[in-house]
C-alpha cells in the first residue's frame, strides 16, 4: 500500500526541538553537519522549512540503539 500524505506529519524547529530535547542552535549545527546523521528539513516556501517529524523520532530511535 503506498504511503499517503496523512501517514507523514510534519513541523517547524519548535516541534523538533520538543521532540529531540535539543536547542534550535543545536538543530542547525546538527543539520549542517553531514556526519551527525540528523535529518535534513526541507522548504516549503521562501520563509518556511519543514521536517518530516517520522524522520526526526528515527533519529533519536537510532541515537536510544547506540548507547552503550
Amino acid at each position: 500500500m503506498k504511503n499517503s500524505i496523512s501517514d507523514h506529519k510534519y513541523g517547524k524547529i519548535r516541534e523538533v526541538c520538543r521532540i529531540t530535547n535539543l536547542s534550535q542552535a543545536t538543530i542547525w549545527r546538527k543539520v549542517k553537519n553531514s556526519e551527525s546523521g540528523f535529518p535534513k528539513p526541507f522548504k516549503i516556501s521562501s520563509n518556511s522549512t519543514l521536517w518530516d517529524l517520522n524522520e526526526v523520532i528515527a533519529w533519536v530511535e537510532l541515537c536510544k540503539q547506540s548507547r552503550g
